[in-house]
């Protein structure tokens, strides 16, 4: 068993297509954690939108989803320059340093994918995440 989806985005309003396509995988492998793993993708996709793109919807969020034999992977790569990701930057470093209620307006997406997936693996460039999620049910 192997599905493969490869989709390209401008927005993050344009995720609902990905939410139609992947609905019932993600119901198959994730049961009642679909909506978790849903908002970890949708949270990468906005901070490459909002952060990567600065919010321009002419440069192109490339998204591919892969649900194999044992797990979901989410790859997502944006245009922007990325980001140097040091150790501080690590969610489980960076929210350490302040409330988490001092982050209301932004800064929670990276937490929030850090706690939802089992990996999570930022390129070198600092402007590609690779997610992977392993399967709760048979």
């Amino acid at each position: 068993m192997k599905h493969v989806y490869k989709y390209q985005l401008s927005s993050p309003q344009e995720f609902n297509h990905i939410r139609k396509d992947i609905h019932e995988q993600l119901v198959r492998w994730f049961s009642g954690d679909q909506m978790l793993v849903d908002l970890a993708m949708f949270e990468a996709v906005t901070n490459s939108w909002r952060h990567g793109h600065l919010k321009d919807e002419q440069k192109v969020i490339d998204i591919t989803v892969l649900f194999n034999n044992q797990s979901l992977i989410v790859r997502i790569k944006d245009e922007g320059h990325g980001f140097i990701v040091p150790n501080s930057l690590q969610p489980q470093n960076f929210f350490k340093k302040q409330p988490v209620e001092l982050n209301f307006d932004s800064g929670r997406g990276i937490e929030l994918i850090d706690s939802i997936m089992d990996e999570v693996i930022y390129s070198s460039t600092g402007n590609e995440v690779l997610m992977r999620k392993w399967y709760t049910v048979n």
